[in-house]
């Protein structure tokens, strides 16, 4: 087991924390950067790290969704878009289905997401 999964879930809720507090991508991007540069640091982990983001794709709150974009546009892990399709699919609330078909469009090159950030070390991160 990855002894690493501690200090990934620290640096997503770190994560989410800026996400929740910035107005915009170059307030939180930072620390979406770190959360991605720590996942490609730690490739040995992949199959615990997958599981948190399915983790918290699969919470009622999906908040984590953006962080899971940014990463899922770089990254493109094949659970986490089939847990994304099949959350997105069995969704009752339309706001869930929204944020999981954003997830699955980030696995896309032209993710309109890609377009609001920069990917690359920023003077924060």
């Amino acid at each position: 087991m990855c002894q690493e999964v501690p200090r990934f879930r620290g640096l997503c809720e770190a994560a989410q924390q800026c996400w929740d507090a910035g107005a915009s991508a170059s307030d939180f991007e930072p620390s979406f950067f770190r959360v991605l540069a720590f996942i490609e640091q730690h490739p040995e982990c992949r199959v615990e790290f997958e599981s948190v983001f399915i983790e918290l794709l699969r919470a009622p709150s999906s908040l984590a969704a953006e962080l899971i974009c940014y990463c899922m546009f770089r990254l493109r892990w094949p659970r986490v878009r089939v847990v994304a399709i099949a959350l997105r699919d069995e969704a009752l609330d339309l706001r869930r289905s929204g944020v999981m078909a954003d997830v699955v469009d980030s696995f896309e090159d032209e993710w309109n997401g890609k377009d609001v950030y920069n990917y690359q070390p920023m003077r924060d991160a």
